[in-house]
């Protein structure tokens, strides 16, 4: 039947607008819940970039200092290489732009298995250098003209990247570039940080508690929640991609780094590398962790049933051409 409703909807929203309906028994227990999310315009939540970092470059590298922070970022990357807050490092290994994860049962039909080898189809998508054909400096802005290769491939992405930095340490960072033609529709693009401190707490508003793909969320609901890195661990059989959270406005980090994207970006923590995944068969193969591994993606496809199944429809594969993604970083 239908329930009418008196209820009025806002034309605008901070996170998101959500209608939530939950089926209980005479008890109380839940039976179930679905969340409906309302068409309105979302508020832009972005970190305000105030003055100007002192920006300065020596040798092959750009440094953006303040009162509390120093970041170091390389010019033959483009990546961050230090991210020194309150006198203490925060990076356990320089940020990355990847385009790969560690690919699911379902996703075993893509490897090339002559190599035995995660590499996508042929296109060595995690054997990729950065090639890096200009630095410019504006003001508080730093701006990266670049592209990502794998080994023995044309470039997949040509991009450019831009940092600008506030005198308290917030970051803007604005990517925008394509994919080659003709390239395979790809398993994910976006940034990876580790982060030294191990098992990081952390919040955000998006899917979850479970984890979440373009076509694996109706188990999850948009909200605020708080989680820590080991407790994101899937322990499948195989060790591989598993934690990922899609809809996500915002992600904190103990109470210290703030993630916000410009409109929604997929977020992905970890006690574990990608690499590390990737080479384990047995969860006792996958080592101790090194770090909490932080994924701000732009985008991931989605999970399918290929293992036994038909292949991932072509509606979930990230196969975006043009690609732009900005997101900012306050300390």
């Amino acid at each position: 039947g239908i329930i009418e409703t008196k209820a009025s909807f806002p034309e605008s929203c901070k996170y998101a607008c959500t209608v939530n309906v939950t089926l209980t028994d005479v008890n109380g227990n839940e039976l179930g819940t679905l969340q409906q999310e309302i068409e309105a315009e979302k508020e832009c939540i972005l970190a305000e970039i105030n003055g100007s970092a002192r920006i300065y470059e020596e040798g092959l590298s750009i440094f953006a200092e303040g009162k509390n922070f120093k970041y170091t970022f390389n010019k033959q990357t483009g990546n961050i290489d230090s991210m020194i807050i309150d006198g203490k490092e925060q990076l356990y290994a320089p940020t990355e732009i990847s385009a790969y994860r560690a690919c699911t049962d379902n996703e075993k039909n893509m490897k090339a298995k002559w190599l035995k080898l995660d590499v996508w189809s042929g296109e060595n998508l995690n054997y990729c250098w950065y090639n890096v054909y200009d630095s410019i400096i504006d003001g508080n802005k730093i701006t990266f003209k670049a592209s990502l290769a794998p080994i023995s491939r044309a470039p997949i992405f040509r991009y450019s990247i831009a940092y600008t930095i506030g005198e308290d340490g917030t970051v803007k960072v604005e990517l925008d570039g394509k994919i080659r033609e003709g390239c395979i529709w790809l398993q994910r693009l976006g940034f990876v940080f580790a982060f030294k401190n191990k098992n990081m707490e952390f919040d955000y508003f998006g899917m979850g508690p479970e984890e979440s793909y373009a076509d694996l969320h109706n188990c999850s609901a948009l909200d605020w929640y708080v989680s820590r890195a080991k407790d994101e661990y899937v322990n499948y059989i195989l060790p591989q991609e598993h934690g990922n959270h899609i809809g996500v406005r915002e992600l904190t980090l103990e109470d210290r780094i703030t993630f916000k994207a410009e409109s929604t970006f997929e977020a992905n923590v970890s006690q574990y590398s990608i690499d590390q995944l990737i080479q384990a068969k047995h969860t006792d193969e996958i080592g101790e962790s090194k770090a909490t591994y932080v994924r701000i993606d732009y985008k991931n496809s989605g999970i399918g049933s290929n293992s036994c199944g038909p292949a991932l429809e072509e509606k979930y594969r990230f196969d975006d051409k043009d690609i732009h993604f900005v997101y900012t970083i306050s300390i």
